[in-house]
């Protein structure tokens, strides 16, 4: 399946009251797959399934400030997705987002 990656821009989440400009901002990349189920891949956790690009969470609590297609695509094979599926249910427990996730396996 062709899979779209996605730059995801979040700010840090900061507890004392500051200026935006101390407020950092970082990126890291997602996944979005053809239903519009996005993943964001994790070094030492399995990957996390989200509904939509909206519903992309930031660490923490830091908030996600923008969503951007990269315009970089790549060819996903439905085992690798499963594996990463069954991995991620296995971890974190099953929600709507990998019901949805589901559905591209059938």
């Amino acid at each position: 399946m062709i899979v779209k990656t996605l730059k995801v821009i979040a700010e840090e989440f900061v507890c004392e009251i500051s200026s935006e400009e101390t407020k950092k901002t970082y990126t890291f990349l997602a996944s979005e797959y053809p239903n519009g189920v996005c993943t964001v891949s994790y070094e030492h956790t399995n990957d996390a399934f989200f509904l939509n690009r909206d519903a992309i969470d930031a660490c923490g609590l830091d908030q996600v400030l923008e969503v951007q297609e990269t315009g970089e695509i790549w060819e996903r094979d439905l085992d690798s997705f499963r594996e990463t599926l069954e991995a991620s249910i296995k971890e974190f427990g099953s929600d709507i987002a990998t019901e949805k996730a589901l559905e591209l396996l059938n």
